[in-house]
């Protein structure tokens, strides 16, 4: 793409074209801008991880609130012969007749 636009218009590659110096001297603010904000990036990772083990805490209470309410719950009631023979009367049966030949 910029070869293209060298050779359209040479004049805007001249513009664009740094000196060694120019160069090392925005190098040079790059690197201070990280330098500067080095400090508030490493508060603020401290501040994500303290969330994350707040959100884990709150994940194992909640699991652990479970695991005793589980623990806790009576068993399930098993169905007895009785109940299962009342719900078998309920369904209803269908006769079945042959396939009659035609």
């Amino acid at each position: 793409m910029s070869k293209t636009s060298v050779k359209e218009n040479p004049s805007k590659a001249k513009e664009s074209t740094y000196t060694e110096e120019e160069i090392q001297k925005q190098k040079e603010v790059v690197q201070k801008h990280y330098e500067n904000e080095i400090p508030f990036l490493e508060k603020r990772l401290a501040y994500e991880e303290l969330l994350t083990k707040i959100e884990t805490q709150k994940f194992d209470r909640f699991a652990m609130q479970m695991q005793m309410a589980q623990a806790m719950a009576p068993p399930p009631e098993a169905p007895t012969p009785e109940g299962m023979q009342q719900e078998m009367a309920n369904v209803p049966t269908q006769k079945r007749t042959l396939k009659k030949e035609i």
